[in-house]
């Protein structure tokens, strides 16, 4: 990601000249509040997470110990939420070593 100083004013400044709320500089640039996801979830989630449940989900965010998964269909919301969610869970808290995940939490993906 390239660094703050390198970004031009429009990011910084409104029509008015007056400065920008930070949120809205981090929106312009693709960061949003609560969506910070560490190397450490994703390594878990690449190396450890079977391809199938993969296909089929995302991770949405960690919030508060809790990460948040985004499955592409109810049938395999059903399916993950209620025969994988554990195994899920274990594989993180056992793999996972800058963040404690206490939780899982399943969302259906909106709209295509």
């Amino acid at each position: 990601m390239r660094g703050f100083r390198e970004l031009p004013d429009k990011f910084f400044y409104g029509k008015k000249d007056t400065a920008k709320k930070l949120g809205d500089v981090f929106s312009e640039l693709g960061l949003k509040k609560n969506k910070l996801i560490n190397d450490d979830i994703v390594k878990v989630w690449d190396n450890f997470i079977d391809s199938s449940i993969k296909e089929h989900c995302n991770i949405v965010s960690v919030k508060k110990g809790s990460l948040y998964l985004e499955v592409d269909s109810n049938p395999w919301l059903h399916h993950i939420s209620n025969f994988c969610k554990h195994e899920i869970l274990n594989i993180f808290q056992e793999n996972s070593k800058k963040t404690f995940i206490s939780d899982i939490k399943f969302k259906v993906k909106s709209g295509k």
